[in-house]
């Protein structure tokens, strides 16, 4: 007796038609899914230089208490603190008696600048609008980030 092999009627595969709806799926979602990755990364570098920003006007207020000014060099800032030493070779910051000027670019490439004018408000402001973390239009108060 010869021995017959049962072949479900469901075990041939997929047909090549099949197959290439498949790739056209998945090629849909990959390019949906890949600028709001990429958008994400900028964001987080935005985030990053911002954080150093706000970091060096701590530091700024603290150097204040203890000297009198806004006028300190990014080696007292990082006495006060450590975390600044890692801020990129772009952080600028100018300071005197009354307000200061802080500026990091972040790897995304926008600007982001804080100031403290001598009536003691502040105004953030960014390189390229509309781009990142830079809002498009300003806040009541000039800002935009």
């Amino acid at each position: 007796m010869p021995a017959s092999r049962c072949i479900p009627a469901d075990a041939r595969g997929f047909t090549l038609v099949e197959l290439l709806v498949v790739i056209l799926i998945l090629g849909v979602l990959a390019v949906i899914v890949l600028p709001a990755f990429l958008d994400q990364r900028a964001k987080g570098e935005d985030t990053e230089a911002q954080l150093t920003v706000r970091t060096v006007a701590t530091a700024l207020a603290t150097h204040l208490t203890d000297e009198g000014t806004f006028d300190a060099s990014l080696a007292e800032l990082v006495r006060i603190e450590p975390a600044l030493g890692e801020a990129s070779p772009q952080l600028a910051v100018r300071g005197d008696e009354e307000g200061y000027t802080i500026t990091e670019r972040s790897a995304s490439g926008i600007a982001f600048t804080l100031v403290r004018e001598p009536s003691g408000e502040t105004r953030r402001t960014c390189s390229q609008p509309g781009r990142g973390l830079c809002r498009d239009r300003a806040d009541a108060a000039g800002n935009r980030w």
